[in-house]
Order: C-alpha cells, then sequence, then structure tokens
C-alpha cells in the first residue's frame, strides 16, 4: 500500500535512466521524477517522455506489478506486434521493427513519437 506518492515534470540536472525503458535521460532533457513510500519502503525513479505517454495510453500497464522495460515492451508488442528497437529522446525517434514469422529481413522504421502514439491510441 502506498503511503504518500509525488510526481512532477522536471528538467534532469545529470544523466538518469528511465525506469521503464532504461534510456539514457541525458542532462537537460525533460523528464518524470517520482518519489514515495510504498509497503514502508521509499522509492525514487525517474520516467522518459516516450515512456510516460506510453502509460497514459495503455491502461493495462499495471503501476502496482511494477513498471519494467519488459512489460511495456510486451504490451506494444502485443497491442501492435511489433518491437521497440531503440527509443532516441534527443530527437524524439523511436525506431522498431514489426514482428513477423520466418522474416530473415526485418525492415526498421523510425518514426516521431507522435506518428507512434497515433499508431498505439488506436
Amino acid at each position: 500500500m502506498s503511503d504518500f506518492n509525488n510526481e512532477k515534470q522536471v528538467k534532469t540536472r545529470k544523466e538518469h535512466k528511465c525506469l521503464t525503458c532504461v534510456t539514457k535521460i541525458s542532462k537537460g532533457l525533460n523528464a518524470f521524477y517520482q518519489l514515495g513510500i510504498f509497503d514502508g519502503e521509499f522509492y525514487s525513479y525517474y520516467i522518459c517522455e516516450f515512456c510516460k505517454k506510453i502509460l497514459e495510453l495503455d491502461k493495462d500497464i499495471d503501476y502496482y506489478d511494477g513498471i519494467t522495460s519488459d512489460s511495456m515492451k510486451e504490451n506494444i508488442e502485443y497491442s501492435l506486434g511489433l518491437w521497440i528497437d531503440k527509443i532516441d529522446l534527443e530527437n524524439k525517434k523511436v525506431t522498431y521493427h514489426y514482428l513477423k514469422e520466418y522474416e530473415e529481413d526485418e525492415i526498421e522504421i523510425i518514426e516521431s513519437f507522435e506518428e507512434f502514439y497515433q499508431k498505439y491510441n488506436k
């Protein structure tokens, strides 16, 4: 049970890793900082802008079970049939490929966060 939870949007003063996708959040980028106490244990972490939006769009990701890179990527894989290869926070681009059985030449797709969100929100 959560005793308290506080979230705020920040501009990072040093490098951090996103809790959800494990992408490096460089100094000076926007991120979401969360801190609180859960079952008597203190926690704090950063979530990148890309993952924050995915978490808002995907109501099936359960915060209470813990947010991990695998759970977010598995939900995207299940919903869209694709796998995230890279998240470029500085240029706001995501690189992914569609999962096809027996496909030797996977096509890498690069698009903006906004284009990806529109696809994910359908």
